[in-house]
């Protein structure tokens, strides 16, 4: 009995301290319901009749969870699809998202033709032969003014006022 009593005050919301039920509430009220509870309890009454008592008497405010009947199956229902909506989105997003990055991979001679022979240099300083690139060949003629052939390279020092341009003066 005390127990299905306990259960049915954790049912009932206290009509004067908010988001509390009787059971938690120490005020007279929630004691004077609780006792009542008890009361129709030893008086034969089942749960529902016990709440359906509470709720003409105070309104459906009472009761700790809403019925899942009328307006308030609303209650009920929101947040379920709230949440599969949003898993929902969230599964769209993800496939697009890896469907377009599937297509969005690099082609082959997508590497501009002019950073080629850079790619090259580095290639050669990191102990690799070539740049292992797609369609790109091993053997390329570097830029004058990085292989340091051309008109503008000079095996002088630079001079000390800094005149003298750099053969990497013009790797942007």
């Amino acid at each position: 009995l005390e127990k299905e009593a306990q259960r049915i005050d954790g049912m009932l919301m206290c009509p004067v301290c908010p988001a509390e039920t009787i059971g938690q509430a120490q005020v007279e009220i929630a004691r004077q319901m609780r006792r009542l509870v008890r009361e129709k309890l030893s008086q034969g009454d089942d749960r529902q009749e016990i709440l359906d008592f509470f709720a003409d008497r105070y309104g459906n405010d009472i009761l700790a969870a809403p019925p899942k009947s009328g307006a308030n199956l609303i209650a009920w229902l929101v947040p379920i699809f709230g949440v599969l909506g949003a898993l929902a989105a969230c599964l769209m997003v993800i496939r697009s998202m890896t469907r377009q990055g599937a297509r969005e991979g690099v082609e082959e001679g997508a590497i501009d033709d002019g950073l080629a022979p850079y790619l090259d240099i580095i290639d050669r300083n990191l102990g690799f032969e070539g740049s292992g690139l797609p369609g790109q060949t091993e053997n390329r003629e570097l830029p004058d003014t990085v292989s340091g052939t051309g008109p503008d390279a000079s095996n002088e020092p630079e001079s000390a006022s800094g005149d003298a341009e750099s053969p990497m003066q013009d790797v942007k």
